[in-house]
């Protein structure tokens, strides 16, 4: 009977253990949903769904997942933005209606821009609308539909171009990491934190003038206790320099 009873309750932690698991590692709330954009063969494994409805994956529509390169060159006649992966290989376009699409540019893609002259030189923008994703040009500006920026190139005449290349070419790299496996939110949060502090609320001077005769005046200097941000709001202390602190 003892026997029975270590046994019945071996099958039923068993039982149970099996439940634990199995709850562990079904389908995660809706909520919980992990969208790794990052990696282009979607993973459907447990935590890592991808779900078709999960609206908040569209916060990342409009970009390749990877570094691109877009020179724009000149034969002398015809100006081109060329795009491509840096290094070479397939570029992955995220959009919110087929999130990952790959996009062959082996080899490089290009279309050609609209010439100005050496005095009034053209400003061109370069784009793969979601609803063609072929790579799309124009000197009106980016479009309001969905799509993804690729570049600006201010250009002058054809035979300029060729020899001295274009006044300026600004390339929209949004991807998810650098080469490096650095994220491109580190890379938003490294160059906010290279502006100003910004004043927030407080942190009032006062300058203070006591006349003296015969030697210097003094000079002080008071702030009051406020906010300010850099990349988060910092609390800043009161100072006087009358008293030190």
């Amino acid at each position: 009977m003892k026997f029975e009873r270590r046994l019945l309750a071996i099958i039923n932690f068993i039982i149970a253990s099996f439940v634990v698991v199995s709850q562990a590692y079904a389908q995660p709330p809706y909520d919980a949903y992990n969208v790794d954009y990052g990696n282009q063969d979607v993973n459907t494994s447990v935590g890592n769904y991808l779900d078709k409805d999960f609206a908040q994956a569209k916060f990342f529509s409009g970009r390749f997942l990877e570094t691109i390169d877009a020179p724009v060159t000149s034969n002398g006649t015809t100006i081109i933005c060329s795009l491509e992966k840096d290094g070479g290989g397939l570029l992955t376009m995220f959009f919110s209606t087929d999130y990952f699409t790959i996009l062959d540019t082996v080899p490089a893609l290009t279309v050609p821009l609209t010439a100005g002259t050496d005095t009034v030189p053209k400003q061109n923008f370069i784009y793969i609308p979601q609803s063609t994703e072929t790579l799309t040009s124009n000197i009106t500006g980016f479009p309001t539909a969905e799509h993804i920026k690729v570049a600006v190139a201010i250009v002058q005449s054809a035979a300029t171009v060729q020899t001295k290349g274009a006044i300026v070419v600004q390339f929209y790299n949004n991807h998810a990491m650098d080469s490096n496996s650095q994220g491109h939110l580190d890379h938003i949060e490294t160059r906010l934190r290279q502006e100003h502090s910004k004043w927030s609320s407080g942190v009032s001077p006062t300058v203070t003038i006591t006349t003296n005769v015969g030697t210097p005046d003094n000079v002080d200097f008071a702030v009051t206790a406020g906010k300010v941000y850099q990349l988060h709001l910092q609390d800043i202390a009161a100072f006087d320099t009358a008293t030190g602190s």
